[in-house]
């Protein structure tokens, strides 16, 4: 029995089905992902970019300068608002870009001034996998 495969309308793989009925709506396609590829457009597999948004606390550390990180644990003596995000950021399991108190910290940075505005962009941006 010869195996079918199939994707759904926005182009995710569903799967290889031999003998068995696809999902309703699931779209009959010619070939497997190709190595590496996640998503079948125009007839061709693609792979789409994978963005981590997820950082350890020292990977998210790292994305500030010596200067700012100074500048930061300094403030943590005085700024009760500085302390208590530096120390939640160091106590968190992991950083998580899109979680709205990542930003609100920076804001609290930025007000501090600790940081310039034009740096929150770059601290909230994913980097490729």
């Amino acid at each position: 029995m010869e195996t079918k495969y199939f994707v759904d309308t926005d182009g995710n793989y569903l799967g290889g089905f031999c003998g068995a009925e696809p999902p309703d709506g699931a779209i009959e396609i010619s070939e497997p992902p190709a190595h590496g590829s996640d998503k079948f457009a125009d007839g061709v597999w693609v792979v789409t970019p994978r963005l981590k948004t997820q950082f350890t606390s020292l990977e998210y550390l790292d994305r500030f300068t010596n200067a700012e990180q100074l500048a930061v644990v300094g403030a943590t003596m005085n700024v009760p608002e500085v302390k208590l995000w530096y120390d939640r950021m160091l106590a968190a399991s992991y950083v998580d870009i899109n979680d709205p108190r990542v930003e609100a910290g920076i804001n609290a940075l930025i007000d501090a001034g600790l940081l310039n505005s034009e740096r929150k962009s770059a601290l909230l941006e994913p980097t490729p996998v």
